[in-house]
């Protein structure tokens, strides 16, 4: 597919799984997708929880989608925790 969505929990971020989700986005990247990711909590869209996910957007070729400010591009970027417009 051209672009794909993930959703996940907020620790596959963290230390423990950090790992596995960069391995993760490496594979997608030799399939030819760039990733964009960030974690967002529900209740800043308007959902009555306070929950915080990990959400992924893949882009495969040359594809053109524009990304909100909130994702990122990790493999673009030095300081990983910098907010940038990617896209």
């Amino acid at each position: 597919p051209r672009f794909l969505l993930m959703e996940n929990v907020k620790a596959l971020t963290q230390k423990k799984f950090s790992a596995d989700f960069r391995r993760w986005r490496k594979w997608l990247i030799k399939q030819g997708y760039t990733n964009y990711y960030a974690v967002l909590n529900a209740k800043d869209y308007g959902v009555p929880q306070n929950r915080e996910r990990v959400f992924m957007v893949s882009i495969w070729g040359g594809a053109k989608l524009r990304i909100s400010a909130a994702f990122r591009n990790p493999d673009a970027e030095v300081n990983p925790r910098s907010r940038r417009k990617c896209g």
